[in-house]
């Protein structure tokens, strides 16, 4: 260390809850950098086809990363329902569990970091949530319980106050 810096630079440490902010920013900031650098250079729809292809990949990831670390092991119903808990807590939007049975669950999410921030770029009417979420909640289920199945029920999109989920296990 440079003699004398060391001292001007004790102030320069994030918080947990800071640098989780800061991550969760980045998270959801670089999808959207990096869909609109696909979308100048191949144009929208081919900028649409890959994001969904590495969206479906990268959930299978990241429920499989989830369940390791939290030592979630099984393939019910609440077992699928927290890893989707974890996994809506890491990218910041707030998943609430509306109702819960043996093999079905509604889940809700009224703040969707993903929708305010297509909201602040004005792009809403561009990029297609339900399409999106109809195209990765498969990736969940192959991940979590091929027998999962998601109906979304709500969509802030289309004008509900929330977006929705039924999240069922079929026998």
């Amino acid at each position: 260390m440079v003699e004398g810096l060391s001292g001007m630079l004790e102030d320069c440490k994030l918080d947990k809850d800071t640098t989780i902010k800061l991550l969760q920013g980045a998270y959801v900031a670089i999808d959207g950098l990096w869909f609109m650098s696909v979308e100048k250079a191949h144009g929208y729809d081919e900028a649409l086809k890959m994001d969904l292809e590495v969206w479906s990949s990268w959930v299978q990831i990241l429920c499989k990363r989830i369940k390791r670390v939290t030592g979630i092991e099984g393939d019910d119903l609440l077992s699928i329902v927290k890893v989707i808990k974890f996994a809506s807590e890491i990218e910041g939007s707030d998943f609430e569990v509306v109702e819960m049975g043996d093999n079905r669950a509604v889940l809700r999410c009224a703040n969707c970091r993903w929708y305010e921030n297509l909201k602040k770029a004005g792009r809403t009417d561009r990029v297609p949530c339900d399409e999106i979420e109809e195209a990765i909640w498969p990736s969940f289920a192959k991940a979590l319980n091929p027998k999962m199945q998601v109906k979304q029920l709500k969509s802030m999109p289309r004008g509900d106050e929330s977006c929705d989920f039924l999240v069922e296990i079929k026998e």
